[in-house]
């Protein structure tokens, strides 16, 4: 087993390399630090004139960076609707949740609660709790090194913060999370976002069933799971297609207009009531974004809306 030093050195040599990569591709870097759960790779933050972008490093691969997160400039030095108007792809779309909750959006979401899985550089929880002042969420992140590159450079509040106080940062294994939150009794979520991504993708051991068969346990009655999904992996979205299935029965999917994601909803049955009407309104009133479009663009009708074998 190496040394401390030699570990040590072994650190530094990693953040050098991914330094050297960031520059090879025109961005400066503002952090490279070793992953908290792994050696295989470097969290790193660049910028190039136009956005930031959180990336994991592999040190077998320093030229392909994994990137989890690219935010544009205006949208971190913006306000709240330059954030809105700033989303794009999947994170556009999986604020279609907020369209299938019962509680009105003209409250604030007062009494709610939410849980992302997956921090990244945090922008969808942020744009959330600075858009709802009710509602409260649970953010959950295995990587205390992207923990520390969100708060340092993607605006998510430090502890201690008004904000914090509802924008709840959890360093741990999300899985876990959810089976204690499950365990505990459950009922807990209004909705659930999984975003939960490693530098090879989608993290699989969130598809499994037993962990979605939690991840409905801790949904209150009619509430809403949002999944995220790369189509680059047809074989993963497949198989997290029927698990979800499986489990929820009741599935709404939509296809992000870049063809990159797959986003997937699914409701804790019996109150399966899909999609609002007046909360899509909201929606496109708070966000000053045309959800409406957006849904009917980007709905997959390929993929019937099954009915759910749960009660």
């Amino acid at each position: 087993m190496p040394s401390d030093k030699q570990q040590s050195t072994n650190k530094r040599q990693r953040v050098a390399a991914a330094s050297v990569a960031a520059s090879k591709i025109g961005c400066r870097t503002l952090l490279s630090i070793p992953s908290a759960v792994s050696r295989e790779y470097v969290v790193q933050v660049t910028e190039d004139s136009a956005s930031r972008q959180l990336s994991f490093l592999v040190e077998a691969d320093p030229d392909n960076p994994s990137v989890q997160s690219v935010v544009p400039l205006s949208i971190l030095h913006g306000g709240l609707q330059q954030r809105w108007a700033g989303l794009e792809g999947y994170w556009r779309t999986i604020l279609l949740a907020l369209a299938y909750l019962q509680a009105p959006m003209e409250s604030g979401l007062t009494g709610c609660r939410a849980l992302v899985v997956g921090l990244g550089g945090g922008l969808l929880p942020l744009v959330l709790c600075e858009t709802f002042p009710g509602l409260v969420m649970d953010v959950v992140e295995l990587d205390a090194a992207v923990v520390t590159a969100a708060r340092q450079h993607f605006n998510v509040p430090k502890e201690g913060t008004p904000l914090a106080d509802r924008f709840r940062v959890h360093t741990g294994d999300g899985r876990a999370f959810i089976q204690e939150s499950a365990a505990a009794g459950g009922e807990d979520y209004d909705v659930v976002f999984l975003d939960a991504f490693d530098y090879e993708g989608v993290v699989d051991s969130f598809t499994n069933q037993a962990v979605l068969e939690d991840t409905w346990q801790i949904l209150k009655p009619g509430g809403i799971l949002a999944m995220n999904t790369w189509l680059g992996n047809a074989k993963v979205v497949s198989h997290t297609l029927g698990t979800c299935s499986a489990v929820f029965g009741h599935l709404d999917c939509y296809e992000t207009q870049d063809r990159m994601n797959r986003v997937i909803f699914a409701q804790r049955q019996p109150k399966v009531h899909g999609i609002s009407p007046t909360q899509l309104s909201a929606l496109c009133t708070v966000s000053g974004v045309d959800y409406t479009q957006l849904a009917e663009l980007e709905y997959d009708h390929s993929l019937p809306r099954r009915s759910g074998r749960r009660g």
